[in-house]
């Protein structure tokens, strides 16, 4: 009798040695524990996708990667970005994003809109005269020695460069109170401050004759009135019609009024002008004139004044009148008495058509001695 063969299997796969094995179960492939079973691909990728977490902020995994859109948005926290991505988020006036280090020469040009500006820039860009840029703060010496070219002047340092009588500096304009008080000595008189200043004010700082003829004081001011004091050169504008000239010796003509008591009017010199009126002229025949005190009868003050080839012509004309040499006049005759324009010959004639006039500047000086 013949028996069956008896059947034989292999062994079991190990490490060490082929053999057979059984296929894994996906939730085995899942557990990834069991050492005696294989996987097929999808169960691998099943137990892939189950055994490897999301990447986070706390945990590594997978990730994937962002679209440039999701670069720009900057909300996904999902995606990472990879250097393709780098191009679609670079900074501009509207986006945060990638921008290159300007070139000190770029930073100098102020024209790049896609660079940024760092610290090692800064040197390259000092203010200037002609360059607007970076400038350090005045410290108040430096802003008093006004001599610094690369410091800016702030509010701080405005204290320190106030004006006084030995530097010129900032001042505070007066008010109208402080400009009538006539005290202050930090405050400037503006034109504004000039209304309030009644004629009160200005005359307590209204330089006396005294004062004038003095000329030491520093603390007031010269007016037109101190001009007609005592010792100043004056002088006087008298126009005569065509009538006055020709009625001369008759009637002489004020050109300085008299002084008062005490006082006598000292002649220093005189100019005479011809208007010729365009008509015809005026004649004469040995009509001098002369500068006398009081009327024709008191003392001449000056040389005579020559009438041939002035008073004659058709055309206007200059001519002067001269200081007389030794003067001498009594007291009575000089003191509060007037210079007066007198004719010492016969009178003056022609000009019918009396359109010609004379023009007599006086130069004098009052004097009380």
């Amino acid at each position: 009798m013949k028996y069956p063969r008896k059947q034989t299997y292999a062994a079991l796969a190990t490490t060490d040695k082929p053999g057979i094995v059984r296929k894994a179960t996906a939730a085995e492939a899942a557990a990834g524990t069991v050492t005696d079973a294989f996987v097929t691909p999808a169960d691998l990728d099943a137990a892939v996708d189950a055994l490897i977490e999301p990447a986070s902020t706390t945990v590594a995994g997978v990730i994937e990667i962002a679209t440039d859109a999701e670069a720009i948005a900057k909300t996904a926290t999902d995606k990472a970005l990879v250097p393709s991505n780098l191009a679609a988020i670079g900074a501009s006036a509207t986006f945060a994003g990638l921008i290159e280090i300007a070139t000190d020469a770029e930073a100098i040009a102020k024209t790049a809109t896609d660079k940024a500006i760092v610290p090692s820039n800064l040197a390259a860009l000092g203010s200037s005269a002609t360059f607007a840029g970076l400038i350090e703060i005045a410290t108040d010496a430096e802003a008093i020695a006004k001599t610094a070219t690369d410091r800016a002047i702030v509010p701080s340092n405005l204290a320190a460069i106030g004006a006084s009588a030995t530097f010129a500096g900032l001042i505070e304009i007066a008010t109208d109170a402080e400009a009538i008080a006539a005290s202050a000595t930090d405050r400037a008189i503006v034109p504004s401050n000039l209304a309030a200043l009644t004629a009160t004010n200005l005359t307590a700082l209204s330089a006396s004759d005294s004062d004038a003829q003095a000329k030491t004081s520093v603390a007031v001011f010269l007016t037109p009135a101190n001009l007609a004091a005592e010792g100043f050169l004056q002088w006087a504008d008298v126009v005569l019609t065509s009538a006055e000239v020709k009625a001369l010796a008759a009637t002489q003509i004020e050109l300085v009024a008299a002084q008062g008591a005490g006082s006598a009017i000292q002649f220093m010199g005189a100019v005479l002008k011809l208007n010729y009126g365009g008509t015809n002229v005026f004649t004469e025949a040995g009509d001098n004139l002369a500068i006398k005190y009081t009327d024709d009868t008191g003392v001449q003050v000056c040389t005579t004044i020559e009438m041939t080839g002035f008073i004659d012509q058709t055309a206007d004309t200059y001519t002067n009148a001269v200081v007389k040499a030794d003067n001498i006049v009594v007291a009575t005759a000089a003191e509060n008495q007037a210079l007066v324009l007198d004719n010492l010959g016969s009178e003056i004639a022609g000009n019918a058509a009396n359109d010609n006039t004379l023009s007599v500047r006086v130069y004098y000086v009052v004097q009380s001695i």
